[in-house]
């Protein structure tokens, strides 16, 4: 690897450590965006590096947020917050998760229901209306080419 390409890796490592912005860094680098993300998915080192480099920038915006609890007159977390829930979600992101399951956990059980002959006829009802529109439609709700028609 040439020194140009290392060099270039740390400055955008040391600069991603101050401002967790991936396009600032790039730029401090003087690479492309792309060349950051294909040394990340292509480099393990560098993919370990900047894992790391993420780390301490997170850790430095906790500092800022205790500092700002604890120190300020006036404290006012929004920002920080907002910037933590993005970069470290596992910490900061909500909690709440939403499942739908069956008895004891298990599948969601359906069951087809028979219609009743009144629904039956409010749908050959509006089956024909549909196909009164611009197209054949069949009894059991398939669309059906009319003929002369280009089929799919």
């Amino acid at each position: 690897m040439a020194h140009r390409d290392v060099d270039a890796r740390l400055i955008f490592l040391a600069s991603y450590r101050r401002t967790g912005n991936v396009q600032l860094s790039a730029k401090q680098a003087r690479v492309t965006r792309q060349a950051f993300y294909d040394w990340r998915d292509h480099e393990p080192d560098f993919k370990r590096e900047f894992e790391l480099a993420h780390e301490d920038y997170c850790d430095s915006i906790e500092r800022v947020v205790h500092t700002i609890a604890t120190k300020a007159k006036t404290p006012s977390l929004q920002a920080c917050e907002r910037i933590l829930r993005a970069k470290r979600p596992s910490v900061w992101g909500d909690k709440a998760r939403i499942e739908h399951t069956g008895a004891g956990g298990g599948p969601i059980r359906t069951a087809a229901q028979k219609l009743t002959a009144v629904e039956e006829a409010e749908i050959a009802t509006m089956l024909g209306e549909l196909g009164e529109l611009g197209g054949m439609v069949s009894r059991n709700g398939h669309a059906e080419a009319r003929q002369g028609a280009a089929s799919c």
